[in-house]
């Protein structure tokens, strides 16, 4: 049986479908951490600092929109009004992203999935093309949500003090939902560019043995 890299064909497969499964499991994870930033407010008498995740603070049930809502007429247009309606825009479109990257990992591991089973009308529809284009799909969706979170929070890896007075959104301090969320991106795209550079060999077979069912041994 031919080889690739000194593995089977199925053994790739079977790796790839651990790859999409990993995937999904760590988009999860990053839609469930409740620790992904943090940033300090100071005035003469102190300094208070907010850590958060997605869509609220951290240890806390009540939305940034929640928070946005609650201001005042007077604090509509303050810096930390900005602050909780950018944070709520932005963790919306990270995890609509998210979501969707999770759709496309979950199709693109069914259609590996697929080729160990005798179901070949649906080996047909999710072929390997199929498992190509949503992986891509899958790895653009996450970093794409990505950027347009850091890119609105301004995230950085210091300088995240302001004015309590201040105006606008400012910077937030990455912490361990950014981080995992850098780690998704590299991981993602590394089994994605792997599988894109081995595409033509996994699917270097005669229409004849793509009918058939894959050696499992």
């Amino acid at each position: 049986m031919e080889t690739i890299l000194g593995l089977k064909k199925s053994t790739w497969l079977k790796i790839f479908i651990g790859y999409c499964l990993l995937s999904i499991c760590l988009l999860i994870g990053c839609m469930a951490c409740d620790y992904w930033f943090y940033y300090t407010e100071e005035d003469p008498y102190g300094s208070k600092k907010t850590k958060g995740a997605l869509l609220h603070q951290k240890g806390k049930t009540k939305t940034f929109k929640q928070e946005y809502d609650d201001c005042s007429g007077d604090d509509q247009d303050s810096g930390f009004c900005d602050q909780k309606i950018a944070l709520y825009v932005s963790g919306v479109f990270y995890i609509l992203f998210a979501t969707a990257s999770c759709l496309c990992f979950l199709i693109s591991g069914l259609g590996f999935w697929l080729k160990f089973t005798n179901f070949r009308s649906f080996q047909r529809i999710f072929n390997s093309m199929t498992s190509n284009v949503f992986l891509i799909l899958g790895s653009a969706f996450h970093l794409v949500g990505f950027i347009l979170w850091a890119k609105v929070m301004k995230v950085t890896y210091g300088n995240c003090k302001h004015d309590v007075e201040f105006t606008g959104v400012k910077a937030v301090c990455a912490e361990d939902g950014t981080k995992l969320a850098i780690a998704t991106c590299v991981i993602t795209w590394v089994g994605t560019i792997l599988y894109v550079l081995l595409y033509k060999k996994l699917t270097r077979t005669s229409r004849e043995q793509e009918d058939v069912m894959l050696e499992t041994r």
